[in-house]
């Protein structure tokens, strides 16, 4: 198959790669292809229906109904984001935080664009904050479940996030009494922590179940020859670069930076997670 409407074919123009088993594989893993599922298949039915369009992935109508998904995954996640800022913030902070984030950053950019991960991405860790914020105030096994998935999600979506679970497991966790009662709550309900796992495992596994039948390993890195080199780092490329830096491009991060300190009156029991998170990424 071949996306009909391109203008600008790349020597790879679907990322397809080969194994040393002789199979070609997509190095991207399948979390964007799974959010946009709903989307799709609404597209896919229009298509059907209307004949002026055809059912073959690449019309119009899967186009729209994709875009239109990211929006409302983008304006969920805002509204369960909102209800959490609002436990530590009055409305006014909480206010200019939102309109920051969705016209001050990448978002704003990345949202009509297809294919690109950060709106769900963003919809995603919004979800996990949310059900990690109100696991401990109320744990049930619903809200466990919604860890695991999401923290999945997140995986599946951009491995290296994997790193997403720090954020349920520290969330409130901020001296070392509260260490010590997180590891004695954790022992105590094994059963949470056992269901979050389990689903966590299901999520993944179709990504690896791939990944084992394109290679034949279990473990497969998809981006061979692509990596970070310990011995060499490159973090001020990383952060301040015109290439690809991160507060090059989303200048406002540096108020995000600059107020971790202030969350210590304000969110305490959230700021370990947050620097945790920042920092190993």
């Amino acid at each position: 198959a071949s996306n009909p409407s391109t203008k600008h074919l790349l020597d790879d123009p679907f990322w397809m790669r080969e194994t040393d088993i002789g199979k070609k594989y997509i190095k991207y893993t399948i979390g964007v292809a799974v959010m946009e599922v709903p989307g799709f298949l609404l597209g896919h039915l229009y298509s059907y229906l209307d004949q002026n369009y055809k059912s073959d992935a690449w019309s119009k109508p899967y186009i729209v109904a994709v875009n239109i998904s990211k929006v409302i995954y983008v304006l969920l996640a805002f509204y369960f984001l909102i209800g959490v800022l609002l436990s530590f913030y009055e409305p006014r902070i909480v206010a200019l935080t939102t309109i920051g984030i969705a016209f001050g950053t990448n978002l704003f950019f990345h949202i009509p664009n297809l294919t690109l991960a950060h709106p769900f991405l963003f919809f995603d860790f919004c979800m996990l904050i949310y059900f990690s914020h109100h696991f401990y105030i109320k744990p049930n096994f619903y809200r466990a479940i919604m860890i695991g998935l999401f923290v999945g999600l997140i995986s599946i979506t951009r491995v290296p996030e994997i790193l997403a679970f720090v954020i349920p497991v520290f969330w409130g966790v901020f001296n070392k009494k509260t260490f010590i009662d997180r590891v004695a709550f954790l022992k105590k309900n094994l059963s949470y922590l056992a269901v979050s796992i389990l689903i966590f495992i299901v999520v993944c596994l179709p990504q690896v179940a791939y990944w084992h039948y394109v290679s034949g390993q279990w473990f497969f890195n998809p981006y061979d020859g692509e990596g970070f080199n310990f011995l060499k780092p490159k973090f001020e490329k990383a952060l301040f670069s015109f290439d690809n830096g991160w507060l090059t491009y989303t200048p406002l991060m540096f108020l995000a930076l600059l107020g971790l300190p202030t969350m210590r009156k304000k969110a305490l029991n959230i700021l370990l997670p947050i620097v945790l998170f920042v920092g190993l990424n």
